[in-house]
């Protein structure tokens, strides 16, 4: 009788196995795809409270733990979030700012990158984020970068005057060298797609704004910048706020545009 209980037990939960509706497969079939995804960031509410510093929390996946000023008045965590048509968001943001100038004229916070460093060895390496980097032309602006150690590699942001005049400008920075897309882009509002293609020699690197995600990546098209003579590796994100301050929220590192953009 005892065995027969045990059957009856094990027969019944092999059939509600079996009756998962198709969404619970879908499920699992992204949570598998998930090994592209290399770090996220969506500053949940889960994690991090709204007008609090942000220096010490490890939130989001793939990353240390956030070196910041421990002082909300610097660098805090923001509501609401910023948000991009097609893109999945969990609400709050981070946003910082540094009207005192001086030198840096930057608040930073900065984390490390779980599996770096990156560019060691060929593949493509995909970035993702949306920021207001503000209209501010004037020195300090704010903006994102991949680092390698203290070394700035990639990086976009708002570096107005440092192309000549006090514009605003939008650029794409990679070891020295800016790319500026033409037309020129103001700095509000922004989604931001970055490729950076590692190879045994140089690691072009191109940037796409407000790319429309429901397209795919063969339907990106050609790049707003690109910067395709640097060779280098990183292993760190940091994030720049100057005057008149900047926010930014939904950041992805991953080895595939569909991870990228939170298919």
């Amino acid at each position: 009788m005892k065995y027969l209980q045990l059957i009856i037990i094990f027969l019944c939960v092999v059939s509600s196995s079996l009756a998962l509706p198709p969404i619970a497969f879908q499920d699992q079939l992204k949570m598998a795809n998930r090994a592209d995804l290399i770090a996220y960031e969506g500053f949940s509410s889960a994690e991090y409270t709204v007008g609090n510093h942000i220096n010490g929390i490890n939130g989001g996946s793939g990353w240390t733990a956030w070196t910041a000023p421990a002082d909300a008045a610097k660098v805090k965590a923001d509501s609401p979030g910023l948000t991009y048509t097609g893109l999945p968001d969990t609400g709050n943001c981070v946003y910082g700012i540094n009207n005192s100038g001086g030198d840096p004229g930057v608040w930073q916070a900065t984390r490390g990158i779980s599996g770096s460093p990156f560019g060691t060895t060929p593949g493509t390496v995909w970035v993702s984020f949306i920021a207001n980097f503000g209209g501010n032309a004037y020195w300090p602006r704010s903006s994102l970068y991949l680092r390698d150690g203290s070394t700035k590699k990639v990086g976009v942001g708002n570096f107005g005057s440092d192309m000549g005049g006090d514009v605003p400008r939008l650029a794409l920075s990679v070891d020295g060298t800016t790319s500026t897309p033409s037309p020129a882009i103001s700095p509000i509002q922004r989604f931001f797609l970055l490729s950076i293609d590692f190879t045994a020699g140089n690691d072009p690197v191109s940037l796409w704004v407000d790319p429309n995600i429901s397209l795919g990546e063969s339907g990106l098209g050609t790049p707003q910048a690109s910067v395709t003579d640097k060779d280098f590796v990183f292993d760190n994100l940091l994030l720049e706020f100057g005057f008149g301050g900047a926010r930014v929220d939904e950041i992805r590192l991953a080895t595939t545009w569909i991870e990228a953009v939170g298919r």
